[in-house]
Formats: C-alpha cells, sequence, structure tokens
C-alpha cells in the first residue's frame, strides 16, 4: 500500500477513536480507577481506545470511578 492510503487509513482510524470517545459521558470525562489503590487518572479516552487502558498495580484500571473519588485524587 502506498504512503498516502495508508496515511489516510490512518487518519479515518484516529477520527473514529475521536468520535467514539466524545460519544458517551464516562469517555468524556475521561477518567480511570484502581480498585486496589484507589488512584484515579485523567485519560485521554480516544488514545486509550487506540493504544490501550493504563494499568496500574498490575490490573487494567477501570472506567467506573465511585463517586467519592471524583472530586480528589486526580492525577493527571
Amino acid at each position: 500500500m502506498n504512503k498516502k492510503a495508508e496515511r489516510c487509513r490512518e487518519l479515518y482510524r484516529k477520527k473514529m477513536y475521536e468520535k467514539l470517545a466524545s460519544s458517551h459521558p464516562i469517555l468524556i470525562r475521561g477518567l480511570v480507577y484502581c480498585e486496589t489503590c484507589h488512584r484515579v487518572e485523567k485519560v485521554d479516552s480516544a488514545k486509550a481506545m487506540r493504544y490501550g487502558w493504563p494499568e496500574c498495580c498490575g490490573h487494567t484500571m477501570t472506567l467506573d470511578v465511585p463517586e467519592e473519588f471524583l472530586e480528589y485524587n486526580v492525577r493527571n
């Protein structure tokens, strides 16, 4: 495949993930949570869907952040 076609395909994928990431409030919020140590981290949901979600304490972090952790304990 030539470079121009590959560039178009890559741009299409990037836009697809950006569209998906903007389709749900939890993905728009962009916070993930470690159920073991209770760490909360801000992520780019489109990049995380594309390249993988962050890990902490040996596990993939979850999008289900408990309400009490939304106001503090956020690391960028």
